[in-house]
């Protein structure tokens, strides 16, 4: 079970953030979580947290105060897929980690174990939570989609069948599609996704993360079944709900760089360098255009060198992607690739191992992708995936 790490540090650290001009903090062991934040203090949401925090600050017993500061942080680790802020919402939660009655400190927990990869004892978690609220959404949502990203349909399309009879919202179809649209058809899961991407403007007064969330689902199966004009349609409207959406901005550049629309690439992530998995976008484009300048190859390598042990544990498709892309060195990307496929097993994670295994010639991982795909019923082929390798 993930535990807590050293409380005693972190919490003094964590109420003394907003306090942006005080001098940096230098831990004496790499283990004390950081934050060095790219916020504003200005902005909107930097105002937010030092609210957050103070009243965190001022009611540290109080489990709804801390929920409210975790989610904060949460959110901001959706956005921007920076791992420190789920070390901030971790020490938030460190009294109530273990045992909780409190419904939304459970699914806070989860989610840190979820973005942690502890994608097991996260599914632990919310077992506990659904076994008190069979018909909670947010549980059912988070689990599906923690089978999800493991590749486990069958599992994840229980939930996601669950949340379709009791919550007619974007989220359950875009779950069950999910769940279901690798299996079925592919020309009637296209149909679907083409419906929903024309009835599109009914949708955009929901919240606005759920659709961007939602966009991302259609986005990708659309790429994944071929159809690449729908897919950046979808990305489009995702990021039209939330323009800073880490994985939507991700994925749209994935799409765009197999496409070599280069440019289109640097003038949508450029206002994001400062994100490891834009930064990693920014240096392909930048190796296929400008091969003298190595201005954000050099950036990305000193974030990876940075990097403590467990973060990069956390970030195994991007060391594999830069291994590959950025340093050639075909046998460690194979080798990252496969240990990244251990424990996550979505297209990106599948499109990763088989250009690696390619290079490789490596027929038994190859075969084993195959037989992958066949057993988990899937309508396309390895062959349909060998279109969509990056690069």
């Amino acid at each position: 079970m993930h535990t807590p790490m050293i409380v005693a540090l972190i919490i003094p650290i964590l109420l003394m953030l907003e306090n942006a001009q005080a001098d940096p903090f230098v831990p004496k062991q790499d283990s004390v979580i950081l934050q060095k934040s790219y916020l504003s203090q200005s902005s909107s949401v930097e105002k937010r947290l030092i609210q957050l925090r103070n009243d965190f600050r001022e009611n540290i017993d109080n489990p709804f105060v801390a929920e409210n500061l975790a989610k904060a942080y949460l959110d901001l680790a959706d956005d921007t897929n920076d791992p420190r802020f789920i070390g901030l919402a971790e020490a938030v939660l460190t009294q109530w980690w273990e045992n909780s009655e409190y419904i939304g400190i459970q699914l806070a927990k989860a989610k840190i174990q979820q973005h942690s990869h502890l994608f097991v004892d996260s599914n632990h978690t919310l077992d506990q939570i659904i076994s008190r609220k069979p018909l909670n959404i947010s549980a059912r949502l988070l689990r599906a989609n923690n089978h999800l990203v493991t590749g486990e349909y069958l599992k994840a399309r229980n939930d996601c069948t669950l949340l379709m009879a009791f919550a007619n919202s974007i989220q359950s179809e875009a779950c069950f599609l999910a769940a279901t649209g690798l299996t079925q058809d592919a020309k009637n899961t296209l149909r679907v996704l083409q419906d929903f991407n024309q009835r599109w403007h009914t949708y955009t007064q929901l919240d606005q993360q759920q659709l961007a969330w939602a966009a991302g689902v259609f986005a990708d199966l659309s790429r994944t079944l071929g159809n690449e004009g729908l897919a950046e349609s979808f990305f489009k409207k995702g990021l039209q709900a939330d323009s800073d959406n880490n994985y939507l901005l991700s994925n749209y550049a994935d799409l765009l760089i197999h496409q070599k629309r280069y440019s289109f690439v640097t003038s949508l992530l450029s206002d994001y360098s400062n994100r490891l998995h834009i930064l990693l976008r920014l240096a392909l484009v930048e190796k296929y255009t400008e091969p003298g300048d190595k201005k954000y190859q050099q950036a990305l390598k000193e974030q990876f060198q940075l990097m403590i042990p467990e973060r990069t544990q956390l970030h195994l498709r991007e060391k594999a992607l830069y291994a590959y892309h950025l340093e050639n060195d075909y046998p460690l990307a194979l080798t990252l690739a496969l240990e990244n496929w251990q424990s996550q097993r979505e297209a990106g994670d599948l499109l990763l191992l088989l250009q690696c295994a390619q290079q490789q010639k490596d027929v038994h991982t190859l075969a084993m992708l195959e037989n992958w795909l066949k057993e988990n019923r899937f309508s396309i082929s390895l062959n349909n995936y060998k279109k969509l390798i990056l690069g």
